[in-house]
C-alpha cells in the first residue's frame, strides 16, 4: 500500500466548486439516476452542478466518448471537418473499472502500431478521465471472471473513493499529479484511518460480488485462449446462437467492441466519408466483393466475437477484449447470456 501522503482528500462542495472551475474551457460529463440506472449527462457552466455518487456502471460506456458512433472523416472537394466530435476538452466523472478496462484494446487498435487516428488521439488527450470506486453491482456485473475488480487500478487521471465526509482522491497519471498539484487548496492529504476506510470499503463490495457470482453459479475465472480455440468449431455455438436476431446490439454496447465501416454520402457541395459502427454479428459483416460471405452463420460469427476478444487479444496483448460489464447481455433482445457461455467452454459442455 502507498503510504498516506500519496492520497488526498476533498469534501464534495470543494470537489463542485473545482469543478466548476474546469467547466469555462471543458465539458463535464457526469452520472445522473434516470428509470432506475445510470447515465452521463453534460454541463456546460450553466445551471446546478449536482453529483451523486453512482453505485455502479453507466449505461454508456467510455467507448461512446473515444470512439463515437457516427464522426465525419473526410470531406470532398477538401474542406473542414464537420465531425460529431466536440472540439472542447472534456471531463468526465464516474468512470468504473470496468469503463477503464477498454482502454488496452482500443489504445492498441486506434493509437499504438504503425498509424494513430487522429479522432481517436484527440479525444484521449482532451479527456481527462476522473474514475470512481463501485458501491454496489448489477446482476449482470462479473468483473472478477474476466481478471477485474469493482474499483479501478489503472487508466485513470484521478479516480474517487466516496467517503462519509467527501472523496479518497488518487492519481494514476501525469495529468492526475498536475491536477492536483494545482489545485493544492481543494485537495488535502489524506490520514492514514481514511485509506483503511476505503479498503473496508472495497474488500466489502469485492465479497459481496463474488458472493452473488457464486449463488448464480459462475466459473471464478475466464477460459483461456487454448480452451477458447478448442471450442471453435464445437456445437455449442449452433445452441448458442439460436436466438440471436443479428441485431448487433451486443456490439454496439460493448465497451471494447471497435469495428467500422467507412460510407461516403453525397452532399450539396460534394461528397463526406463518414465513420460508422459496425457489428460482427451483422449478417453481412465478412461479406466481400463478388457476394462470398466466410461466415454467412450466426454460430460462425458468435464463434468468431469470443475468439476475438478470448483468443486473440489474450495472445497478442496479454489483455482479455471483456471487461465484465454485463452490458451485452443487457441490451441483447435473444438473452444470450456471455456468462453461460464462458461457463459452458471452461467445463466443456
Amino acid at each position: 500500500m502507498m503510504s498516506p501522503k500519496d492520497y488526498y482528500t476533498i469534501s464534495e462542495a470543494d470537489f463542485l466548486q473545482w469543478l466548476r472551475g474546469l467547466s469555462p474551457e471543458r465539458e463535464i460529463f457526469y452520472p445522473v439516476r434516470r428509470n432506475g440506472d445510470w447515465v452521463f449527462r453534460r454541463w456546460e457552466g450553466e445551471g446546478p452542478l449536482e453529483i451523486e455518487p453512482s453505485g455502479y456502471r453507466a449505461v454508456e460506456s467510455l467507448k461512446n466518448f473515444l470512439f463515437p458512433a457516427r464522426v465525419e472523416v473526410a470531406r470532398f472537394p477538401r474542406g473542414e471537418i464537420e465531425g460529431k466530435q466536440s472540439s472542447r476538452d472534456r471531463v468526465i466523472v464516474g468512470l468504473k473499472a470496468c469503463d477503464l478496462a477498454c482502454l488496452p484494446v482500443l489504445d492498441y487498435i486506434f493509437k499504438e502500431g504503425d498509424f494513430s487516428d487522429p479522432f481517436y488521439a484527440r479525444s484521449r488527450e482532451s479527456t481527462i478521465l476522473i474514475s470512481q470506486d463501485c458501491l454496489e453491482f448489477k446482476e449482470v456485473c462479473f468483473c472478477p471472471v474476466v481478471g477485474g475488480q469493482p474499483y479501478p487500478l489503472s487508466g485513470f487521471d484521478l479516480n474517487l473513493t466516496p467517503l462519509p465526509d467527501g472523496y479518497l482522491v488518487e492519481s494514476g497519471s501525469d495529468r492526475g499529479n498536475r491536477l492536483l498539484e494545482e489545485n493544492r487548496d481543494f485537495f488535502k492529504p489524506a490520514a492514514p484511518e481514511q485509506l483503511k476506510d476505503r479498503e473496508k470499503l472495497r474488500s466489502k463490495v469485492l465479497t459481496e460480488l463474488k458472493k452473488q457470482l457464486e449463488e448464480q453459479g459462475q466459473i471464478e475465472e475466464a477460459p483461456s485462449a487454448a480452451e477458447v480455440r478448442n471450442k471453435s468449431a464445437d456445437e455449442l455455438w449452433k445452441e448458442e446462437s439460436v436466438p440471436c436476431v443479428e441485431c448487433g446490439a451486443c456490439n454496439l454496447v460493448c465497451p471494447t467492441c471497435h469495428c467500422f465501416i467507412l460510407e461516403e454520402l453525397a452532399s450539396a457541395s460534394g461528397s463526406l466519408k463518414i465513420r460508422n459502427w459496425d457489428a460482427c454479428q451483422y449478417p453481412g459483416f465478412s461479406r466481400v466483393a463478388g457476394g462470398a460471405n466466410p461466415r454467412s452463420r450466426r454460430s460462425e460469427r458468435l464463434s468468431n466475437r469470443f475468439s476475438k476478444k478470448f483468443e486473440f487479444f489474450p495472445e497478442v496483448t496479454g489483455v482479455i477484449a471483456c471487461t465484465g460489464c454485463g452490458r451485452c447481455f443487457e441490451a441483447c433482445m435473444g438473452k444470450i447470456d456471455i456468462r453461460k457461455i464462458l461457463k459452458r467452454i471452461k467445463c466443456k459442455v
